[in-house]
């Protein structure tokens, strides 16, 4: 696939076990849809997918609310949540910055918020059918593999999308392979960046964070900061392949 390498993200995924339930549970009726829960604002919608910027204050919790399709997300900031799936019991969890996690729809739950700062992450629904097949995740710690120097590193994949991390190094530049995939962009180090415009739906968030790059777009990414720049990655396939390592 990819050049390998990059970015300090710890990678959660897999079962996901304290983030979702069993398939095919119905939602309780007094749960909302996500597109009504207040602290998700609603960026990029497209017939691949619904992603979404979130943030819960301190020490406030999201409503009950459904998640219909399977989604991935990606932690801003250290994070302390306690994740109640309905029907179950509650689950406390501490999410690294960077955590990327994949969950199984449908379900419906409450993150609260246990820490003295905001909750944020970036929640990517996938509207197509992720199909049947295993959910495959190949650096489970994305931190480690950073060591190894590239500017690319796979983080998991499914019969329907791949997501994967890039590092651009300073004074360099990054273009991603033209193979008939559109891909949704996440721009990690526009967080921390306090100057630039802020994102009218979500406020505390940067503006253009997240960039929706359609197939043959022909997209140069050049890094002119003297760090490393970071981004996060979902492409969408048409179909499963196996990825080349």
């Amino acid at each position: 696939m990819h050049a390998r390498s990059i970015l300090g993200l710890a990678v959660l995924c897999g079962c996901t076990a304290a983030i979702a339930q069993q398939p095919g549970t119905k939602a309780p009726e007094h749960a909302v849809p996500i597109s009504q829960e207040h602290h998700h604002h609603l960026i990029i919608e497209n017939r691949y997918t619904r992603a979404y910027e979130v943030e819960v204050p301190a020490h406030d919790a999201t409503l009950m609310h459904e998640h219909d399709h399977d989604y991935a997300y990606v932690v801003l900031g250290d994070s302390d949540v306690t994740n109640t799936v309905a029907g179950k019991a509650p689950v406390k969890m501490h999410l690294p910055d960077g955590t990327v996690n994949f969950s199984k729809g449908p379900f419906a739950h409450i993150a609260a918020n246990d820490a003295d700062t905001p909750f944020r992450n970036i929640t990517i629904v996938l509207l197509r059918p992720q199909g049947q097949g295993q959910l495959k995740t190949f650096h489970p710690s994305v931190s480690a593999a950073l060591e190894h120097g590239a500017g690319e590193v796979p983080i998991m994949e499914t019969n329907e999308m791949l997501i994967y991390a890039v590092g651009i190094a300073p004074n360099g530049s990054w273009s991603p392979k033209e193979n008939g995939h559109h891909r949704l962009l996440v721009l990690l180090d526009k967080m921390q960046d306090d100057s630039a415009p802020r994102e009218p739906k979500a406020p505390r968030f940067p503006a253009g964070m997240l960039r929706w790059i359609a197939a043959g777009s022909g997209l140069t990414l050049r890094n002119t900061e003297a760090a490393e720049m970071k981004l996060l990655v979902v492409e969408f396939e048409d179909s499963a392949r196996q990825l080349t390592m």
